[in-house]
């Protein structure tokens, strides 16, 4: 996770392996902001009747 110094969350990592004739690669990584995250919460939430 992304933090500012006063502790909000400003994103999310992800990485991921990728394996392509055998052989592994590690660090493909980039980061979600939070808008898009609380975007995707929210409709996830909703569809599965789910309230926070």
């Amino acid at each position: 996770m992304h933090f500012v110094r006063q502790g909000e969350c400003i994103g999310i990592n992800k990485s991921k392996t990728v394996t392509v004739n055998n052989v592994s690669a590690d660090g493909y990584a980039n980061a979600t902001p939070m808008d898009t995250i609380e975007k995707l919460l929210n409709k996830w939430c909703k569809s599965n009747g789910i309230k926070l």
